[in-house]
């Protein structure tokens, strides 16, 4: 369930944006905690006004500009007690699991106070602004334990025990470490600030065709909601190539912004064609136009730096 959960505590930072970062997998997994509800008996239409609210309700926990809330501190799941959820420090790990009433943990002895500020993220920083990455490192992880370990059993137990179980013949749990505040720096790269613009443009217009595609995918066949799909995951990638100043990543940029063409011609048949097209070639031009002059600002700002 970790890995799966885990895509949502991975960034260092707190805010409300963090409340939108969830993991490809987590609903692959989160049905079978629901499922006893169903076989109680608990109305569909129960469930899912309950599970729209709990949702709702959590976007705005995730901020450090809400301290403290007095009385309401005891009942409710608050940004001080959520802020705690989200900290790498060993006393926050694993408490203040609570959707909307803190009571739970309360309760269940997995209650919290926060104390000091808490370090969010994960006790192995991403280190990484690839978003498959995010979502499938700790997989790889889990795997490459599991070849470490011996027999059937503890190969399945790597993937069933909480995170950092060990068998004892590999020296048992490990335990997460303090962490040093002299060591302590969290990530970030160094970009020209005409990236971040060019970045910003293009992310803006993947986040229109992805909206566009969540609420038509119903009407699309499967060759084009599959080719929609790999262009936005493909977008994000390279997004994070660009960020990381990977060596090729203007290479697959150009590779990107030319696959939007043939994926635009998969909507051929459909009424609103004669405007996508138009549209999706005048995106391109200006994105080669700017990456160019992109380039030869970086190239001239590198030159008088030396």
């Amino acid at each position: 369930m970790w890995a799966a959960h885990i895509v949502h505590h991975q960034s260092e930072d707190y805010n409300l944006s963090v409340a939108l970062r969830q993991s490809w997998l987590q609903s692959a997994f989160s049905w079978v905690f629901y499922l006893p509800l169903a076989i109680l008996g608990f109305e569909p239409v129960m469930f899912l006004t309950i599970s729209a609210f709990n949702t709702l309700y959590q976007f705005w926990i995730h901020t450090r500009l809400i301290k403290k809330m007095g009385p309401l501190e005891l009942i409710l799941n608050t940004p001080s007690h959520h802020r705690v959820h989200h900290g790498s420090d060993p006393k926050y790990i694993d408490k203040n699991h609570a959707g909307t009433l803190i009571i739970w943990d309360r309760m269940f002895g997995t209650f919290q106070q926060e104390e000091e500020e808490p370090h969010y993220g994960i006790t192995t920083p991403l280190n990484s602004w690839n978003p498959v990455w995010a979502n499938m490192h700790y997989w790889k992880d889990l795997v490459d334990e599991s070849r470490q370990v011996k027999g059937i059993k503890d190969k399945m137990l790597v993937f069933l025990k909480p995170p950092g179980w060990f068998p004892a013949y590999l020296g048992g749990f490990k335990a997460p470490k303090e962490i040093d505040e002299t060591q302590y720096v969290k990530y970030d790269t160094k970009t020209f600030k005409a990236i971040h613009g060019y970045i910003l443009f293009q992310f803006t217009i993947v986040l229109g065709v992805a909206t566009l595609f969540l609420f038509n995918q119903q009407n699309m066949n499967w060759y084009q909601s599959l080719a929609v799909a790999l262009l936005l995951i493909f977008s994000l990638l390279i997004f994070g190539q660009f960020f990381e100043n990977r060596k090729h990543g203007v290479q697959l940029e150009l590779l990107r912004l030319l696959s939007m063409i043939p994926v635009a011609l998969l909507f051929m048949k459909v009424s609103f064609f004669t405007t996508l097209l138009p549209v999706t070639l005048v995106l391109v031009v200006i994105s080669l136009i700017t990456i160019q002059l992109i380039l030869e600002s970086t190239f001239r700002t590198k030159n008088r730096t030396i």
